[in-house]
């Protein structure tokens, strides 16, 4: 299998093209949820995106199909191999059968899935239970320290009563023998991403369970302990889904373990995004659980609606959202009301700055596996915009590259086309606030360089800080059906730097007569987005910097993006 990740023939180059239909032939669960799925490529140009809407979670059919279907994920391993393969590549006809062929061989060889399906199938045959189910239980006695692999001892299939609810235990997996709807399997299942991913986790390497223990860091193994080591310097014993996802999703070298996951391409966007919703639905079925705990009683519209002298069984359940859960509605007027008081203390927004990454990066570029391009390693771009983003707030708080500041605010948000970005709103101190027109051209540009002056950063602007091209004859996202560009594109010339009182400066923007050709039209002045000549050179990526006099800036993070992450500072 490593040849299919790793080689660069033609089998393993179609492998990897479409390595999602691959994965999702061979896997045990299919994917569910009250929401679309899809993956799509947007209006030809930008990289391919997976995205989820609404509910979702992993599902498990009947362990034999009904009389008149064909068999489908986990029911095809009870099958001959020959009339397994003969299934998927009905289901697969575009896909390659020695392809295919050597990944069924590969896993039911390996996977330890495999023999249990095969062994609840025995079952099947032998029992005189009139009405049952039957479980796949994880056996309690596996070292978790080291999460071994399960054997055919360690997992074991057995008859149950079927009024067993199948969501009695997140340690055991359900399955109905024939007939009747899906059952959902639970995220706190060790073998959840392994019976999805497959292709990912070929041998059943178990992933996240609410037991997992934090281990020392530097700690010797020793392995005579029964009881995994525990960290005294932290209330909390065990791991989070998400702490456990950001540990796993890093590379390590290939003696110590295979890179193949980060070789997957579009499946390993789908383990991402999977694997976010399930630490998301982890998060919000605690604070459903725990209603008490965070005494969700005392939040204002329950006991109000209480000392209105409403029945309480009339206002129905209410689950609260607490403000500790990102993009909840008291999360989101909690930092709007911290980003007002900033406002109100340092008297007005100075400037508004919105920074994306930058994909060709050096650093990314190279981290980059052979043959692989930024899109196929969101984890990387993540990581080093998180770095760019730290070394920005460090040069404009304490290397003041715009003068003293005293306070920011901002936001984190991914675009469609997978790239992210922050909108970040700086308070400066009045000694240095942009109050003349002198003052805002030493800083901001909205012009293309001189090429004898500066060809490097008219290189960069050219590259990073034009809007469009866009009209009547180009088709981009910021038209309106008026045939308009919603982003006011071209702006007028602007002879001077004009500070009117409204919400943005009006920054010069000269006619000088000169023209650039911006992939394939030529653009003047009045394309140019407003841009930091020194951030830009430094950064080299995309950043827009306006001044701003108001509170339109926060207005517009807060009412126009309700998904973001909002982190004030002081």
């Amino acid at each position: 299998m490593n040849r299919l990740f790793v080689d660069d023939d033609d089998d393993a180059k179609e492998f990897r093209e479409n390595i999602r239909f691959y994965n999702k032939a061979v896997a045990f669960t299919s994917t569910g949820g009250s929401g679309r799925i899809m993956g799509e490529l947007f209006d030809g140009r930008g990289p391919p995106s997976y995205k989820i809407q609404g509910d979702l979670y992993h599902r498990l059919g009947p362990l034999l199909p009904d009389a008149n279907d064909a068999p489908t994920y986990s029911q095809l391993y009870i099958y001959d191999p020959t009339e397994a393969l003969s299934y998927r590549m009905h289901k697969n006809p575009d896909r390659r059968q020695a392809t295919m062929f050597v990944l069924q061989s590969i896993l039911n060889e390996h996977h330890p899935a495999v023999p249990v399906f095969k062994q609840a199938f025995e079952l099947t045959q032998s029992t005189t239970v009139p009405e049952y189910n039957i479980r796949l239980e994880l056996d309690s006695s596996t070292d978790r320290r080291r999460y071994n692999l399960p054997t055919t001892q360690e997992e074991l299939a057995a008859i149950i009563p079927s009024d067993v609810h199948p969501c009695a235990n997140s340690r055991e997996i359900i399955i109905r023998p024939r007939e009747g709807g899906l059952m959902r399997m639970s995220e706190c299942h060790p073998a959840f991403f392994s019976m999805h991913f497959p292709l990912l986790s070929p041998s059943g390497q178990w992933s996240w369970q609410p037991n997992t223990p934090y281990n020392r860091i530097g700690q010797d193994d020793d392995s005579s302990n029964n009881d995994p080591p525990r960290c005294p310097c932290r209330k909390r014993q065990t791991i989070s889904m998400c702490k456990y996802l950001q540990f796993r999703l890093h590379p390590r070298p290939e003696y110590i373990e295979s890179d193949h996951v980060f070789r997957g391409r579009l499946l390993f966007q789908e383990l991402i995004v999977l694997a976010w919703a399930a630490a998301e639905h982890s998060r919000l079925t605690w604070v459903r659980d725990h209603q008490r705990t965070i005494r969700a009683d005392l939040y204002s519209g329950v006991m109000d609606a209480v000392h209105e002298g409403l029945d309480p069984a009339s206002v129905g359940r209410r689950i609260v959202l607490p403000a500790s859960i990102t993009s909840s509605p008291r999360f989101m007027q909690r930092n709007l009301q911290d980003a007002l008081a900033l406002l109100r203390i340092f008297g007005g927004s100075d400037i508004f700055l919105t920074f994306t990454a930058n994909p060709h990066w050096q650093e990314i570029e190279e981290a980059l596996l052979p043959g692989q391009n930024s899109q196929d390693r969101p984890d990387l771009l993540a990581r080093v915009f998180h770095l760019k983003v730290k070394s920005l707030l460090t040069d404009i708080m304490e290397h003041h590259v715009f003068g003293h500041a005293l306070g920011h605010v901002y936001t984190v948000e991914y675009q469609k086309r997978g790239l992210p970005h922050i909108h970040l709103i700086l308070f400066l101190h009045p000694s240095a606030r942009l109050s003349t027109p002198q003052a805002v051209d030493s800083f901001i540009s909205t012009e293309f360089p001189d090429e004898n002056v500066d060809r490097p950063l008219l290189d960069l602007v050219k590259k990073h800080m034009v809007h469009g091209p866009c009209g009547s004859s180009h088709t981009s996202p910021c038209m309106t059906a008026d045939g308009l560009c919603s982003k006011g594109f071209p702006k007028p010339f602007q002879t001077e730097t004009t500070l009117t009182g409204e919400n943005y400066v009006k920054t010069r923007r000269r006619d000088t007569g000169k023209k650039h050709n911006i992939r394939g039209t030529l653009l003047d002045n009045r394309s140019v987005v407003s841009y930091s000549p020194y951030l830009l050179t430094k950064y080299e990526a995309h950043i827009n910097v306006e001044c701003t006099t108001g509170f339109d800036a926060i207005k517009y993070i807060y009412k126009v993006r309700r998904d973001t992450f909002w982190k004030p500072c002081y």
